[in-house]
């Protein structure tokens, strides 16, 4: 009884959160004002193999030290270091769930990242994380239910509700033909939650990893 109360309350928060994205997601505050961004995670954002050596946020260092692993061994490393039961580690363990092809675990694996992601997020005012996290989830748990059923329930016409387009803008609907795994996987290797999303988004690092420079290494 608790897990399906839960799964209903994320069930509902995510399309709550997703509904509200049918005109693009704006934080009300500017929550980044505040935050001491080192140069080396800019310069990592921008490409650039220049580093001064100066004290990062730990998440920062970390993905600016795993840089170049294959997807395996980075997936592995997050849930390791982070535990699986944490924000990136259920992220983690959702793409892991996908590389092995096992509908199953994606859907149960989905499911916590999203209320780890809604919830979180939501906690430190960062609504466009909340929404883009919760949306790239919602759309693996989709696609994993379409895996699992048989075609008598015509699962393949299940559509998404919103898209990323229309979360952070058009400049970015280009990603709505990147597949929600790929997308969220280049994000658990660059997002350190110090910078707007839309900025992440928008780094050369970002698009590097989306058009196969990371995807593709194992």
């Amino acid at each position: 009884m608790h897990k399906l109360s839960r799964s209903l309350e994320v069930f509902f928060l995510i399309i709550l959160l997703t509904l509200s994205a049918e005109a693009e997601i704006v934080n009300e505050i500017d929550r980044f004002d505040n935050i001491d961004v080192c140069e080396d995670y800019r310069n990592f954002l921008k490409g650039s193999s220049d580093r001064n050596r100066l004290k990062c946020h730990p998440l920062a260092e970390y993905l600016m030290a795993s840089d170049g692993n294959g997807i395996r061994p980075h997936l592995r490393s997050i849930v390791d270091g982070w535990g699986e039961d944490s924000l990136l580690g259920a992220s983690a363990a959702t793409v892991w769930a996908v590389v092995l092809g096992d509908a199953i675990l994606t859907y149960e694996w989905s499911e916590l990242a999203g209320w780890r992601y809604a919830v979180r997020m939501t906690e430190v005012s960062d609504i466009e994380r909340a929404v883009l996290y919760s949306h790239l989830l919602s759309e693996i748990q989709r696609l994993s239910v379409g895996r699992l059923c048989s075609e008598e329930f015509r699962c393949d016409e299940m559509r998404s509700l919103s898209s990323i387009g229309n979360i952070v803008g058009e400049e970015f609907a280009n990603l709505d033909l990147v597949r929600a795994d790929v997308v969220l996987f280049c994000l658990l290797t660059i997002d350190a939650f110090l910078i707007p999303i839309r900025d992440v988004l928008d780094s050369w690092k970002f698009a590097n990893c989306v058009s196969g420079g990371r995807v593709n290494q194992q």
